[in-house]
């Protein structure tokens, strides 16, 4: 089923630097598969902006942090540029939410879980965020230096889909195009 792109107005980059995330410039774009990727390649990103920007929600996340039980800067600070802990700016992957549940099992009754139990994992996986899911730009990977795919999975019924931040946004862009995606992909 088609899912059509949505726009997020407090999820944006330049020129309006008060806010940061998507680019409001997708809004009813429709271009060809490659027009998609220079879009996507082209999107202008101020970085010492975007950079203190990113700082100031690392201090902020490291003032939420001091004061909790389940403690998950550190983590974040020494994973996020090797593991995928997001899907996207909104959505934390298995793999933090397993290390949130790890810390919360070891404070109920002491029991030290390994660090990841891919297996355990790996039962989560089918969730389908796409409907919301707006995957982190090759431009902002490139900036903060993560160096995780750049693939999102999808879902169509049972059948799951890896595919490239490119064909992602392309295919969400327009029905035309998810229609041709799934017609000369399969």
């Amino acid at each position: 089923e088609y899912k059509p792109y949505n726009s997020y107005n407090i999820y944006r980059f330049a020129p309006d630097t008060k806010y940061f995330g998507l680019h409001n410039s997708f809004i009813n774009f429709n271009g060809t598969k490659e027009e998609t990727i220079d879009k996507i390649n082209n999107i202008y990103i101020d970085e010492d902006v975007f950079l203190k920007h990113f700082r100031e929600e690392l201090d902020n996340f490291k003032k939420i942090d001091d004061n909790s039980d389940i403690t998950m800067y550190e983590y974040f600070i020494n994973n996020y540029k090797t593991k995928n802990l997001f899907n996207d700016g909104f959505h934390p992957t298995n793999l933090f939410l397993y290390e949130i549940f790890r810390q919360i099992v070891f404070k109920l009754i002491g029991h030290e879980l390994i660090m990841e139990d891919n297996e355990f994992i790996g039962q989560f996986n089918n969730i389908e965020l796409t409907e919301w899911a707006l995957p982190i730009l090759p431009g902002v990977k490139k900036i903060l230096d993560i160096k995780t795919s750049d693939k999102i999975c999808v879902f169509f019924g049972n059948n799951k889909k890896c595919m490239s931040i490119y064909d992602y946004y392309y295919i969400r862009l327009s029905q035309t195009n998810f229609i041709n995606y799934l017609t000369y992909s399969s």
